[in-house]
């Protein structure tokens, strides 16, 4: 990031990917042919004295894991888990500001496993604040399956929209 840059508030979760299908019950009955970015890595590469901080500032999404995810889990026959509770969020803040400090790794999860049908989690919404001093970082998607035009397990709009991507 030069200084005057940023990355607006967004999640690294795909949820174009779903479009592919008419029907949201298709992703939920076959949740393994829609493959997401289901974990996010980036590291620092320099220190940055001014701006270019990565905020997470929707870390207050208490439903998603008490309700929303727990009834997908029961609907795709996965385990729920623990009960949740509100104890566990107590101690949550509601929002995460992180300066850039050379070699810090910043590692976040943007939805769900794939069995539990990649559902986008609200509180992995970050931005990348406005650089006043250059920032310069290393980022890797890790996605949930290898990205194949040949990989039959994908819903065959997803294979063709990533052999398109992929080749040109």
């Amino acid at each position: 990031y030069d200084p005057g840059q940023l990355f607006q508030e967004h999640t690294d979760h795909m949820p174009p990917l779903r479009s592919f299908c008419a029907k949201t019950s298709e992703v939920l009955r076959t949740p393994l042919a829609f493959p997401n970015r289901h974990v996010t890595v980036w590291i620092y590469l320099n220190d940055v004295a001014n701006g270019g901080r990565t905020n997470f500032s929707s870390m207050n999404e208490r439903t998603f894991y008490s309700v929303k995810l727990p009834k997908t889990a029961a609907n795709l026959g996965q385990p729920t888990g623990p009960s949740g509770g509100e104890h566990a969020w107590r101690a949550c803040a509601a929002k995460i500001s992180i300066a850039p400090v050379q070699g810090m790794a910043v590692v976040h999860f943007p939805c769900t496993k794939i069995e539990y049908g990649s559902i986008k989690d609200p509180n992995a919404h970050h931005e990348g604040a406005v650089a006043v001093d250059p920032k310069f970082i290393f980022q890797q998607f890790i996605w949930s399956g290898t990205i194949d035009e040949h990989n039959t397990t994908y819903h065959e709009g997803v294979r063709s929209f990533f052999a398109e991507e992929l080749s040109g």
